[in-house]
C-alpha cells in the first residue's frame, strides 16, 4: 500500500514537473511576459511602449528582446525618445520560495535616445505613471544591483547633434558577496 502511494506521488510530481517545462515554454506564457514587461515599462516611464519579440531561455536564464522601444512627449514625426534594437539580460535565482531573481548582467545593442529641447525648457521625457519612492532615476537604477552591463553601438542624439555612446561596467564587487 504505501509503495503504491510512493508510485502514484512521484508519477503526479514527474507530471506536474512536465506540465512546468510545457508552460515554461510555451507562446502563452511567452506573451504574458511581454504584456507584463511592457505594462510595467509604461507604468514606470510614462512613455508607450513597444517591442517586437520577447525570448527567455529557461535553461540558461537569459531573455532577450528584440526592437525595443519607448516614445515620450515627441511628435509622432520625430524620432523616438528611446530605441534599443536587442536587450540580452542575465538572470540568477536567489531563492524560488521567496521569488527572488536578480539581474546578473545586461547587455543592449545599438540603443539610440532621442532628447528634444524645447524653447521653453521641456523635454520630451514622459512622467512616469507611478510615484517613485523619493528615490532619483539613478537610485532607481542603482538598487536593480546588476552586476555588469554593457552598451554596444550606442547613439545619443541631442538637438539634432548625433553624439557616439557605448560603455560597459565590469563586475566591482566580491564575487562571493550580493
Amino acid at each position: 500500500m504505501k509503495l503504491k502511494i510512493a508510485l502514484v506521488v512521484t508519477a503526479f510530481l514527474i507530471s506536474l514537473t512536465g506540465v512546468g517545462v510545457w508552460v515554461a515554454q510555451s507562446d502563452w506564457l511567452r506573451e504574458k511576459v511581454l504584456t507584463a514587461i511592457v505594462t510595467q515599462a509604461e507604468k514606470t516611464t510614462g512613455g508607450a511602449v513597444k517591442l517586437k519579440a520577447f525570448r527567455l531561455d529557461w535553461k540558461t536564464l537569459i531573455a532577450e528582446v528584440d526592437d525595443f522601444e519607448i516614445r515620450g512627449t515627441e511628435p509622432a514625426n520625430e524620432a523616438p525618445l528611446l530605441t534599443i534594437d536587442k536587450i540580452r539580460v542575465g538572470l540568477t535565482i536567489v531563492s524560488l520560495v521567496a521569488r527572488d531573481v536578480r539581474v546578473a548582467w545586461v547587455e543592449a545593442t545599438h540603443p539610440k535616445a532621442h532628447l528634444i529641447l524645447l524653447a521653453n525648457g521641456k523635454t520630451n521625457i514622459p512622467q512616469p505613471k507611478i510615484r517613485r519612492q523619493n528615490k532619483t532615476a539613478a537610485e532607481t537604477i542603482l538598487d536593480l544591483k546588476i552586476g555588469k552591463y554593457e552598451v554596444r553601438n550606442g547613439e545619443f542624439l541631442l538637438a539634432e547633434k548625433n553624439l557616439p555612446l557605448g560603455s560597459h561596467r565590469r563586475e566591482t564587487r566580491s564575487p562571493n558577496r550580493l
